[in-house]
């Protein structure tokens, strides 16, 4: 069958719609629950997953200005500056004017703040492997594959 064969199901009816199994309902209550289990690794390290985040995006040098997590995000600045002078409190991240525009402040981790990233990497993995623990690798690609799908159908 083709895509656009595809697009014309209707897997879902006014008539025969349950909450419990609509596929938001599904993602919804999994992310809730595998960010509850994250949320309790990162506490264990004295971070939030939220700042976890801003570490590893800082770590892969995605994004290192404050305007740039704020977009990734979807964060306002006051709260960014807020999140970022936690961290920077923690001795986890220093700031430092661009050279070429001085408007510009990147963020970059400090030793400590690596080191902590690392952890919080390996409490993550150990997380979302337990999280997919039942499946085989071709269950979970498939499985990976079909989250693709809605992302790219809901944009």
């Amino acid at each position: 069958m083709s895509r656009e064969a595809d697009a014309s199901i209707e897997h879902y009816t006014a008539d025969s719609y349950q909450m419990g199994e609509s596929v938001l309902y599904l993602m919804s209550v999994a992310r809730a629950r595998c960010l509850s289990a994250v949320d309790a690794r990162m506490a264990e390290l004295g971070l939030t997953t939220a700042q976890f985040g801003i570490l590893k995006v800082v770590q892969d040098g995605s994004d290192d200005t404050a305007a740039e997590l704020c977009r990734r995000y979807n964060m306002d600045p006051g709260s960014m500056a807020r999140m970022l002078d936690k961290l920077d409190e923690k001795g986890l991240i220093r700031r430092e004017r661009s050279s070429e525009d001085r408007r510009v402040v990147r963020i970059d981790l400090t030793d400590e703040g690596r080191a902590l990233c690392a952890q919080g990497i390996a409490a993550a993995v150990k997380t979302l492997n337990h999280s997919v623990r039942s499946f085989s690798k071709e269950e979970l690609d498939v499985f990976k594959n079909a989250l693709r799908q809605v992302i790219a159908n809901m944009e």
